[in-house]
């Protein structure tokens, strides 16, 4: 009897091991790896574990690496917009005023011969 309880105790240990790191990692703590020594044959289910999150911390270490390059693109492509409006308004006073300079020439021109007609 003593036989069959040993091996059963330190399959529930590994069991337990393993699903707790399981629990962290759904968590999202990547950290923590799988002991592979002392797990009662599941060693191969533990090398498996590690990798898969390892990974899993690849990818989010690359997803966090695009994110900060897609907020400082964000930003500079928000300033070039900011800019080009600027360049936009000032162009268009200046060509609101020429119109505006324009009309009134020729209104006073109008005028002007309408004065050496009569």
């Amino acid at each position: 009897m003593g036989a069959v309880v040993l091996p059963t105790v330190v399959m529930l240990r590994a069991n337990r091991s393993l699903t707790e790191l399981a629990r962290r990692w759904a968590g999202g703590s990547l950290v923590g790896r799988a002991r592979t020594s002392g797990l009662a044959g599941l060693g191969g289910l533990a090398d498996a574990l590690n990798q898969m999150a390892a990974s899993l911390q690849r990818r989010e270490e690359t997803s966090r690496l695009r994110e900060a390059e897609l907020v400082g693109q964000t930003e500079r492509l928000a300033t070039t917009a900011r800019l080009a409006a600027g360049v936009a308004h000032e162009l268009n006073n200046r060509w609101a005023a020429s119109c505006s300079m324009g009309t009134s020439w020729s209104r006073a021109r109008r005028r002007t011969i309408r004065a050496t007609r009569t």
